[in-house]
């Protein structure tokens, strides 16, 4: 099972094959308050002993993740909670080795 989390459908690229360009739709960023309620039923499950292993969480869509302030904090607070974690993300946004880092663990 996996969960997806977009933090945003924004992007800082403008590739001409990309869903996006023909997009007439508002771009937003994901709320902390509606990161927290998912990491909120995440931590629900894990003290769940009825629920056999957590979810991976998987951030991404069809924005760049690392495009939100949030989203390395965000991949961060999931760490403790032992689920596996991918992303879908553009590595030349990172600019931080901390940063880096705490993508690729």
């Amino acid at each position: 099972a996996k969960v997806y989390i977009e933090p945003t459908d924004m992007c800082n690229l403008r590739c001409t094959m990309c869903i996006r360009t023909g997009w007439d739709e508002e771009l937003g960023r994901m709320t902390q308050e509606t990161f927290d309620h998912i990491l909120d039923g995440l931590k629900r499950m894990a003290a769940d002993p009825q629920v056999e292993g957590l979810p991976a969480v998987f951030f991404g869509g069809l924005g760049e993740p690392l495009f939100h302030p949030h989203t390395i904090e965000w991949i961060a607070a999931r760490l403790h909670l032992g689920t596996t974690k991918s992303a879908n993300v553009r590595l030349h946004t990172l600019n931080k080795n901390k940063e880096r880092d705490n993508v690729m663990v």
